[in-house]
């Protein structure tokens, strides 16, 4: 990945981080309004959840320009998914309703341009997600 997309993600990130749980509210809201059939997968006190899903992505994306660290991670992450009822067919559903919410929360700080970083960095996130919950099927 390159330096000048890690760092558009970083800048992009912090913006969010201003409005953390308005972001990560806003992710669930409009997950369980689009795909009803996936709320049984989380508890029903959102809070922890949603700050598990700003650490996530914050400690992703400060991790990005070290894939000798984040690989591993991100396909235990995979692994655990599965337990909780994860398919390949939901990493799309997420990374579509990720950045609708980014695009919500960042207002007239969002563009296309931004968008298509973040969709190409969540597939590669995904892909070793996918690949880490694959290995555990395996078994």
């Amino acid at each position: 990945m390159d330096q000048a997309l890690i760092l558009r993600l970083r800048v992009s990130l912090a913006g969010l981080l201003t409005k953390g749980d308005q972001f990560a509210a806003t992710f669930y809201r409009t997950l369980f309004e689009r795909y009803p059939v996936v709320k049984h997968m989380f508890p029903a006190d959102m809070a922890q959840q949603r700050s598990k899903l700003i650490q996530s992505l914050v400690w992703i994306v400060m991790r990005l320009d070290r894939r000798d660290e984040l690989v591993p991670t991100i396909r235990e992450l995979g692994r655990r998914h599965v337990g909780y009822g994860a398919t390949p067919e939901h990493y799309p559903l997420v990374r579509d309703t990720l950045i609708d919410a980014m695009a919500k929360t960042a207002g007239h700080e969002w563009s296309e341009d931004l968008a298509e970083d973040w969709r190409v960095s969540i597939d590669l996130i995904a892909h070793h997600m996918i690949a880490g919950a694959t290995s555990t099927a395996a078994r």
